[in-house]
């Protein structure tokens, strides 16, 4: 009887374009801002309608570390498209993203360990995935 897991992963491509797409999603910072405010602060006063862009974005954010750390070698297929996504969020205005895009590098990287010791991959090191 095939797993949860195993069910879920072949529904991942899917999943992940829409998410990659939404944590991707360009977001000017709000008129004013300054890179010494806390953002949680600053977003009082912002509009309504970056408020809900950057909660959507760091759910999307989120969802990616979750689905990284659950999922770890199936995971794998999507960690270069995600490292493209997350590495320039890790200097992003609002903390709560900026915060998933620095806690979501440990999950690549145990994804792209796993995918090594499972032989998942022809790649023969991880630094080949993180530094090309």
């Amino acid at each position: 009887m095939p797993t949860l897991l195993e069910e879920f992963v072949p529904y991942l491509p899917r999943i992940m374009n829409f998410v990659l797409l939404a944590a991707s999603k360009h977001i000017e910072p709000p008129p004013g801002f300054q890179a010494t405010h806390h953002t949680s602060q600053h977003r009082r006063g912002t509009a309504l309608g970056i408020s809900e862009a950057l909660q959507f974005k760091a759910t999307a954010c989120s969802t990616i570390c979750s689905i990284a750390s659950n999922l770890q070698e199936h995971f794998f297929p999507f960690v270069n498209q995600s490292l493209h996504v997350m590495l320039p969020l890790m200097t992003f205005f609002d903390d709560t993203v900026r915060s998933y895009a620095i806690n979501c590098q440990v999950d690549l990287l145990h994804s792209a360990v796993c995918a090594l010791e499972a032989k998942r991959t022809d790649i023969p090191t991880v630094s080949e995935i993180f530094f090309c």
